[in-house]
């Protein structure tokens, strides 16, 4: 009688088996984690691209701020603070500003760049709008209740117009998605509405001298984006930052 414990060849084979087994459960093993990543997976690859835009956004427009901000310090005055760039048309010099030291886009002024936003930031259907693919910084826009304007403050015969930057024809998706950022509520998940013209009809920039013309009605929201009402035009989104309170 043969003595199969002892038997090389079937000690072998019953390893063999012992190895498949362990492959065998191994890719089992394999198999559920990978199904487990691509079930749960990373998220809506749109809405990560929309979180990198808005903070994109964001810290461009807050990079704009604390350059405005550093001038003040140095002591720029309000009325002397200029726009200026070659890229940007419309901020010729002012009889204000006549040294780099109150420019925001110079070295020796603000040290900000002037940089035009991407055009996946923005919706198409805008295309042949004036300010369509640049950052606006309108002569004539108060923001309620973020410097002494209150309600009506772009009809009060005051001084009180802020220094903003807006950015038009923002897609509005990621309007939505700004907003969520800046703790801003979209109600029932639209931008909230302007209340009227976010800035004057004729798109005048700020070149020294503050006007009355428009009110962004957003008590004590320094940031926003907001869906247009006249100007700009309905069903049109827009994104503003104050730069300078006053």
């Amino acid at each position: 009688m043969t003595n199969r414990s002892l038997d090389p060849a079937y000690t072998e084979n019953g390893s063999v088996l012992i190895y498949i087994f362990m492959a065998i459960a191994l890719f089992a093993a394999l198999s559920f984690a990978v199904a487990n990543i691509m079930s749960s997976g990373t998220g809506d690859p749109n809405r990560e691209v929309m979180q990198l835009q808005s903070t994109d956004v964001i810290q461009y427009a807050d990079s704009l701020k604390r350059a405005v901000h550093g001038m003040q310090i140095r002591g720029v005055e309000d009325s002397r603070i200029s726009f200026e760039s070659p890229t940007l048309s419309g901020y010729a010099p002012h009889a204000s500003c006549s040294s780099d030291d109150c420019r925001v886009f110079r070295p020796a002024g603000g040290g900000a760049s002037y940089i035009p936003p991407p055009a996946d930031w923005l919706d198409t259907a805008g295309e042949g709008d004036a300010l369509y693919g640049r950052w606006f910084f309108p002569a004539g826009v108060c923001v309620q209740d973020i410097g002494s304007g209150g309600a009506g403050c772009e009809i009060d015969s005051t001084d009180n117009e802020e220094l903003v930057a807006i950015l038009p024809w923002v897609r509005r998706d990621l309007c939505i998605q700004l907003n969520d950022r800046l703790g801003v509520v979209n109600p029932a998940g639209n931008p909230p509405n302007a209340t009227g013209a976010a800035w004057p009809a004729g798109n005048t920039p700020f070149t020294g001298t503050f006007s009355e013309d428009a009110i962004i009605a957003r008590p004590g929201d320094m940031a926003g984006c907001l869906r247009g009402n006249g100007t700009p035009p309905n069903n049109s989104y827009f994104f503003y930052r104050v730069l300078l309170a006053r």
